[in-house]
């Protein structure tokens, strides 16, 4: 688990995230998903101002693909298509923000400003894609300790330390110390994934 000062750091989610996750072994997809991708491949590329999909029938997923490249990337997609394939890709938000982070990295790198279908499927991920098995090993590497208290020894650390956050203690001397640890400003709020933290991704962000 890394600690909390790892997300001052502007290149810490390139290092961290993008690059292992560049090394990540590549897989076929299955039939379903590759079926899908001959057919939108196949079909005509649209805006995605023109794209026959409307706002009620968005899942929550490609939902969260447009916010999240709205208001914390900056490349765009132009193609409605990818969209929609990324939507099917994803089968969760984890595994959502882990590809658009990814594919943040990859777009700085070669200059890509703009991302379509074609540009994914043949210069991003010609052989395939990660497993979810190793994705999650990499999301669970990039998990950020919400606790900042100085002596990791003491009988109250190993009290309420967990791995995840929050878990709320059920006994009500627990939840006092919990409390108390949080008026102390021994707990870190907010995000307990790097990839989440805006100050650390700096490095592979257009200007």
């Amino acid at each position: 688990m890394l600690e909390p000062e790892i997300t001052t750091q502007p290149d810490a989610i390139e290092r961290l995230f993008c690059k292992p996750f560049k090394s990540l072994a590549r897989h076929e997809m299955d039939k379903e998903t590759t079926d899908m991708l001959i057919r939108l491949l196949m079909a005509k590329p649209t805006t995605l101002e023109d794209a026959p999909i409307t706002e009620e029938d968005k899942p929550f997923v490609y939902k969260l693909i447009e916010k999240r490249i709205k208001y914390a990337l900056t490349f765009r997609i132009t193609d409605s298509r990818l969209m929609v394939f990324l939507a099917v890709l994803c089968k969760s938000a984890g595994s959502a923000v882990m590809y658009l982070t990814y594919l943040q990295y990859w777009c700085k790198k070669n200059n890509v400003k703009e991302l379509d279908l074609d540009t994914f499927g043949k210069r991003i991920f010609p052989m395939g894609f990660p497993s979810q098995e190793d994705m999650s090993e990499l999301w669970d590497k990039t998990k950020i300790s919400r606790w900042k208290v100085s002596d990791e020894h003491s009988a109250l650390t190993r009290m309420v330390k967990c791995d995840r956050f929050p878990r709320m203690p059920k006994r009500r001397g627990m939840r006092r110390r919990f409390r108390r640890l949080d008026k102390l400003g021994k707990l870190i709020h907010g995000s307990d994934n790097l990839i989440d933290y805006q100050s650390a991704i700096k490095s592979i962000q257009f200007n």
